[in-house]
């Protein structure tokens, strides 16, 4: 283990853990093992820095761009608002509206591992109990799923 000094040592040795795991991830994109958006949403966990930041997006955009999601989402195109979610998420990661909203609407289009996924990063922002229980029951759906799947086989 690296020896800690003092803080900037310690935030010299986060910043080194974070390199590793970014770039663990980007030969993992180059395998055509994971796939580019997922890299990209680790990538700004990892920075733990809003990427609206980086692209001159307003906070009000990005909540239009909320409001234009949940739309979607009440007005049952799931299609869309998993679009609009998944935007979200890449602009303005640390939005757990965002996340929730995202994990719904995969549920909705049966996309179980994204919805553990998505309801994962909800918990590690929030921390709230109620997240891990969607999150177990997407578990469930997907296990019955994949059931369904190998009983077809």
């Amino acid at each position: 283990m690296i020896p800690l000094n003092s803080e900037n040592d310690l935030e010299e040795f986060d910043f080194l853990k974070r390199e590793e795991s970014i770039n663990f991830w980007q030969e993992e994109v180059l395998e055509g093992k994971k796939d580019l958006e997922e890299f990209l949403v680790h990538f700004l966990n990892q920075l733990r820095f809003p990427f609206y930041s980086f692209r001159e997006v307003s906070k009000s955009r990005i909540q239009e761009l909320y409001k234009l999601a949940h739309y979607f989402l009440e007005k049952e195109d799931y299609r869309e608002a998993y679009k609009y979610f998944s935007l979200g998420t890449v602009y303005n990661h640390n939005n757990v509206l965002f996340w929730k909203g995202k994990a719904e609407t995969c549920l909705k289009l049966n996309k179980y591992k994204e919805a553990i996924f998505a309801y994962d990063r909800a918990y590690e922002i929030t921390g709230e109990a109620s997240i891990l229980f969607r999150r177990e029951a997407a578990k469930y759906s997907l296990k019955i799923e994949e059931e369904k799947t190998h009983a077809l086989e």
